[in-house]
């Protein structure tokens, strides 16, 4: 992410492409979770609940919770799961894809994944 702070804050933030499969690999992994990171912040601000509650209808205390929501620590599958579980929303979770480029962050300007053997 090329602005970090916008980690689970901004929907549209850019990312920089990757450079290999094995980074298109944790990219697509990171995007997810800054998508469902946006939506959780959201929830949030508009139920007027706090972290520390969420946490705590997770069963999982702030210090874990908190690092996923910034993007400074990586969220499992079964967590994100249960981030949309807990509000009822489904749009947590990652959409489904017919191609690979429907998981990563749009490439911008005159970078490409093609170059890395992903046909899109």
């Amino acid at each position: 992410m090329r602005r970090p702070a916008d980690f689970g804050q901004d929907p549209e933030a850019e990312w920089r492409t990757a450079r290999n499969l094995a980074e298109a690999s944790l990219l697509a992994l990171a995007y997810w979770q800054h998508l469902a990171a946006c939506v959780i912040n959201d929830r949030l601000r508009d139920s007027g609940a706090s972290r520390k509650e969420l946490a705590a209808a997770l069963g999982v205390g702030t210090r874990m919770l908190g690092p996923k929501l910034n993007g400074t620590f990586p969220a499992t599958a079964d967590e994100l799961f249960s981030w949309a579980l807990a509000f009822d929303d489904v749009s947590v979770l990652a959409p489904p894809a017919n191609r690979v480029a429907d998981v990563l962050p749009p490439a911008r300007g005159r970078h490409s994944y093609k170059r890395l053997g992903l046909h899109f």
